[in-house]
């Protein structure tokens, strides 16, 4: 299998020291599909005062915008997350993601048991296809729990679409992947077994990045 050429290396992690408290996300009724599914946490990112991490340095910003959460990366090799200070165990998390900044080898998704800064599970695709399930480890590199540690190519990723809807299954010691429905790829691990959920950007060598998420939803597993 072709490796993408993004690797696993220390990161450079700007940790978002701006938290603001919690507030209008509510639990409520949400749909992830064609049944109805009662929500853990949603949010469409329309009010700036949901709760999730915001900040800006000189390398990335982390902010909302015109409905969105979005994500802003001006280096390469830089790592950004938020999260929105909720706790949650054995869920399924769904999220639409865009790349509008043109970097195509940056890498967005899902952050779920998240403890603190060193660790949590992470899930991941770019817009070419390629695709990963991480761990994160106190001391980098990160370890990529799929593939035999190495990053995936699916063709089912569609290349260069307009918006993704990801899909993280973490719950039961199991972590899993989906695109737009599909289930791309799936890991065992039991090391966090709750915690926060999050989303994150990731480039590797092109800079100038940006993503935007939309209309998250945070569902309990069977």
């Amino acid at each position: 299998m072709t490796r993408k050429k993004h690797f696993v290396i220390p990161l450079v992690v700007l940790a978002l020291a701006t938290l603001a408290a919690l507030a209008c996300s509510a639990v409520g009724g949400g749909t992830t599909g064609p049944t109805e599914v009662p929500s853990l946490f949603k949010d469409d990112f329309s009010s700036s005062s949901s709760g999730w991490s915001t900040g800006n340095s000189d390398s990335s910003s982390v902010d909302y915008g015109d409905g969105d959460y979005v994500m802003k990366i001006f280096t390469t090799e830089w790592f950004v997350w938020g999260n929105p200070e909720e706790s949650f165990e054995n869920v399924h998390v769904e999220v639409t993601a865009r790349n509008t900044g043109g970097a195509t080898d940056t890498t967005f998704g899902i952050i779920c048991n998240y403890q603190n800064a060193t660790n949590f599970y992470y899930v991941g695709i770019d817009t070419q296809g390629f695709y990963a399930i991480f761990k994160t480890n106190p001391s980098p590199p990160d370890q990529i729990l799929t593939n035999n540690g190495d990053w995936g190519e699916s063709a089912d990723i569609t290349k260069d679409a307009a918006s993704y809807r990801l899909g993280a299954d973490c719950g039961n010691g199991t972590i899993t992947l989906y695109v737009d429905g599909t289930q791309i790829a799936s890991a065992s691990d039991s090391d966090f077994s709750q915690g926060d959920v999050g989303l994150f950007a990731w480039t590797a060598q092109e800079a100038n990045s940006e993503i935007r998420f939309d209309d998250l939803v945070v569902t309990a597993l069977p």
